[in-house]
């Protein structure tokens, strides 16, 4: 018992090899936030350009919802064809999650959310990563007047040109 002891308190004053273990421990978390890094970089990509496709989707789909019979759910299978397109990658899952139209004031509003899988967080137990955007695109429908000013001087009286004027104004 009294080896026991001495090795034990041997060990404890021993001090070789600390940096070995402080090194090795303190490389473990540096190659994790490193991938980490990584991961968050890949994500913000996928969600810039999940913005990018929701947006030209929000965009597109606006001037329907005036025609008659459109609604929120036959604008969403449109609006996930679109961003599904867009994004051209299928590692990326994409959802079109709430669609809401407003034909008052002429506004779409899409709200999507994406799946990203992970390479190095997936390490720690996060194998995806989900982000959500949100688009929106208005223009009123308005009953436009239409002033045309014409000339009529006696400048118009050769070559035709009243003729002319008169039929490009129709």
């Amino acid at each position: 018992m009294r080896n026991f002891i001495q090795l034990v308190q041997r060990f404890r004053s021993d001090e070789r090899g600390v940096f070995a273990i402080m090194f090795a421990l303190l490389a473990i978390v540096l190659i994790a936030t490193a991938g980490a890094v990584v991961d968050f970089a890949s994500i913000e990509q996928a969600r810039t350009r999940a913005q990018q496709a929701l947006d030209s989707a929000a965009l597109g789909l606006q001037p329907t919802i005036f025609t008659t019979g459109v609604t929120a759910d036959t604008i969403k299978p449109k609006a996930l064809q679109l961003v599904t397109e867009r994004l051209n990658d299928s590692s990326i899952t994409a959802s079109v999650d709430t669609v809401n139209i407003n034909k008052t004031d002429g506004t779409l509003k899409l709200t999507a959310s994406i799946v990203v899988p992970t390479a190095f967080v997936s390490l720690v137990g996060f194998p995806t990563i989900r982000a959500k955007v949100i688009s929106e695109a208005t223009r009123k429908r308005l009953n436009l007047e239409v002033a045309m000013v014409l000339d009529n001087s006696g400048s118009m009286a050769s070559y035709s040109r009243m003729t002319n004027l008169k039929i490009a104004a129709r």
